[in-house]
């Protein structure tokens, strides 16, 4: 089945959660910056799933990175306008999730928690914000369906499917919809998940994707499994020829099992 994500502009107003939420602030007083996960929301395996993804999402945000330092060339070409003012805006996006799992940058909590009974079994995760407590942390819930996700391959193997739905796409597509990750580009948008092949249908009908969340979580990701993600690159060359021959998947999103 399609995988739905939650919706981020979600704004919370039922007082009876106000509760939930403040007891996780009080676990969270120490949190000064960047990423922290609830470890009374997360838990066992959970948890070190979670730990295991948020350190991920650095390698996969870089590989973007690298990729807006070549935008006129796929990947970066395939998901935004190709010229300097969009590979700028992408990559201080990129920059502020690479900031955030070194601990620096505005809080933000990463929960298992399901605060607001948005975990249905086709739903990967959401995020929070409040305006009417604009003191609350922004939180980023992961359901378990999105727990269960795969990592990323290792970049540039036979196993490397740019398209299908990793742990690491997950976590990017939902960092990047807090409100200090966007910073000046805020608000990035959350939908239904989108194939590449529809975010790229978006940039030629003239959709500015930086606003779109999956555009970062598929550079992301492709950019990664390109071997992008450090220097010296794996094999981009090798890896962007099989990205032309169509070995990557365009138009699929991982399936992901009902569970009961």
């Amino acid at each position: 089945m399609t995988m739905l994500f939650g919706i981020a502009a979600a704004l919370p107003t039922e007082p009876s959660r106000y509760g939930e939420v403040a007891e996780m602030g009080k676990r969270a007083t120490a949190v000064r910056r960047g990423i922290h996960i609830d470890e009374g929301g997360c838990t066992g395996q959970q948890l070190a799933i979670a730990q295991s993804a948020i350190r991920d999402v650095s390698y996969i945000a870089t590989a973007g990175l690298n990729a807006a330092s070549n935008f006129e060339q796929v990947p970066f070409s395939y998901f935004f306008k190709n010229n300097l003012d969009t590979a700028n805006t992408v990559a201080d996006v990129l920059r502020r999730v690479i900031l955030a799992e070194q601990g620096k940058g505005a809080p933000i909590l990463a929960t298992c928690q399901d605060l607001y009974k948005k975990c249905s079994p086709g739903n990967a995760g959401y995020t929070l914000r409040y305006k009417q407590r604009p003191d609350f942390i922004p939180f980023m819930v992961l359901c378990p369906v999105g727990l269960s996700l795969k990592s990323n391959p290792k970049p540039c193997s036979l196993d490397a499917r740019a398209g299908a739905i990793s742990l690491g796409w997950l976590i990017l597509h939902l960092l990047v919809q807090i409100k200090s990750i966007a910073g000046p580009t805020y608000p990035i948008i959350d939908t239904e998940a989108e194939t590449a092949l529809q975010v790229r249908a978006s940039l030629v009908r003239g959709v500015d994707t930086t606003k779109l969340s999956d555009a970062y979580a598929h550079l992301g990701s492709w950019s990664f499994d390109l071997g992008l993600s450090e220097r010296p690159w794996h094999q981009p060359r090798a890896c962007t020829e099989r990205f032309w021959m169509g070995q990557f998947d365009l138009t699929g999103l991982m399936a992901v099992n009902r569970t009961t």
